[in-house]
């Protein structure tokens, strides 16, 4: 069955149910010991990543940016935290999400330590004992996911029910919503999901080559969608919304709250003769991130259809 069939085809969603079920439990659980690190403290917090461990980090930074503004909060990749963030600052937490446990998790934790900042690193299961064991005495928490996009899309799920957990009682009736949505938990929306974004999703997945661009809210979720992309034979590459040139096609990835801006940058991208596709997720920009990762790993587990 060709990828754009499989897209449709109710067993492919039934099967793509169950896994994010087990992902989904697995971050309930995860989701329980982030909320614990998060609340003992108003420290001030800098969210560190790497690869894929980006979509996690971007969900907290905005998700405590929109919510809880007063909490002095930064977020950027592991090297830059390791060389320039810690060594000149006193008494922050540091939160680590690192989809590969090999690139620079040690090197952020050792840092965090020698420097006595307080630090909860997640990471996925590494294969090698040697490493395994450094990376338990400094308390690494692990995900039962050797996949990248599923260790990502995995912490991104338990940050989700964190947050929503911490902050139930914020921005009134806002934030009660969204915990309601944490706990109902994703699977239920899937077959919905796939039924909304089906026809935008198989003109993406169509092209040999795609250009994608977003708002910086969503910056994280698209690069994740690139990943997924590449995986099933699309060259796939993101460019920030204010660099791109013509002419060909471009995806824009945003939220319906956004809907001025992407009118703007159609407008350039029109006279640069560029081809647009939308793909906008009308329902709370904290949630939006969180439905593009399903969508992306639905399209890369298609493969194994």
């Amino acid at each position: 069955m060709q990828l754009l069939q499989k897209l449709r085809d109710r067993s492919s969603i039934a099967f793509f149910s169950k896994l994010a079920g087990d992902l989904e439990r697995e971050a309930a659980t995860l989701g329980e010991v982030i909320e614990r690190f998060l609340a003992s403290s108003r420290k001030p917090l800098i969210i560190t990543y790497n690869r894929q461990g980006y979509l996690p980090a971007s969900t907290v930074y905005w998700h405590i940016a929109t919510v809880d503004p007063d909490l002095n909060t930064l977020i950027s990749d592991i090297p830059a935290v390791s060389l320039y963030a810690l060594a000149y600052r006193e008494g922050w937490r540091v939160l680590v999400f690192a989809s590969n446990p090999y690139t620079g998790l040690l090197n952020i934790m050792q840092v965090s330590r020698i420097l006595d900042h307080e630090f909860f690193a997640v990471t996925s299961k590494p294969m090698d004992e040697k490493v395994k064991k450094i990376l338990d005495s400094y308390g690494t928490v692990y995900v039962e996911r050797t996949d990248e996009l599923e260790a990502s899309l995995t912490m991104t799920l338990a940050v989700n029910h964190a947050l929503s957990s911490l902050y139930k009682n914020k921005l009134e009736a806002r934030g009660e919503r969204l915990f309601q949505h944490s706990k109902e938990g994703v699977v239920p929306l899937i077959e919905e999901l796939v039924e909304r974004y089906s026809e935008q999703l198989a003109k993406i997945i169509s092209q040999k080559e795609v250009l994608l661009t977003s708002s910086k809210l969503m910056e994280a979720p698209t690069l994740y969608l690139s990943e997924s992309l590449r995986r099933v034979g699309v060259n796939a590459r993101f460019e920030n919304a204010e660099n791109v040139t013509g002419p060909g096609s471009i995806v824009i990835v945003s939220t319906s709250v956004e809907e001025y801006y992407v009118r703007e940058l159609k407008y350039q991208y029109a006279r640069m003769g560029l081809k647009t596709i939308d793909l906008s997720f009308n329902t709370d920009p904290l949630e939006a991130g969180i439905y593009l990762g399903l969508l992306s790993l639905y399209i890369d587990k298609l493969r194994m259809l």
